[in-house]
Parts: structure tokens; sequence; C-alpha cells
């Protein structure tokens, strides 16, 4: 075998060797994406569930004022019904 032969056959095994190392590339860095993600998704959990907390006690006070006015109007429009019916003298 000559030398260029061996630097043919050379090649061809570096050439083959990078070939898989290539493909790993993409697969390594999607793994090192998922492993930041894996990371940092804690305080994400913790910041949504502090959000849905303050969401939830926003949505008690606005369902408690709903049922104030429900009853402020409800009592209101007793008073404004007796008023007119007791001027015609219904009630």
């Amino acid at each position: 075998m000559n030398l260029s032969a061996c630097e043919e056959v050379f090649e061809a095994e570096v050439q083959a060797i990078a070939l898989p190392q290539a493909q790993l590339a993409p697969p390594e860095a999607a793994v090192v994406d998922l492993h930041q993600q894996m990371l940092t998704s804690p305080g994400l959990i913790q910041s949504m569930a502090e959000l849905n907390a303050q969401l939830v006690q926003q949505i008690e006070a606005l369902r408690s004022r709903a049922r104030w006015l429900t009853g402020a109007t409800s009592v209101a429009g007793g008073r404004a019904l007796r008023s007119v019916g007791g001027e015609r003298g219904c009630y």
C-alpha cells in the first residue's frame, strides 16, 4: 500500500467518524436547551402560582362586591316599588 492509498483510507476514516459527530450536534443542542428549560421551569411555575393566587383573590373580591350590589339593588328596587305602589294604593 503506497502513501496516497493510506491517506485515502485515513481520510475515509476521518469522514466516517465526523459524520456521526455532526449528526449528534443537533440532538445535543436540543438536550442543552431542554435542560435549560427544566432549570427555569420551577421559577416559572412559582410565578404562575402566585399570579393564580392573586387572580383568585380578585375574583373573590368581585363576587363579594357583586353580591353586595345585588342585595343593595334588591332593597332599592323593593323600596321604589313600595313608594310607587303606595302612591297608587296598590301596596
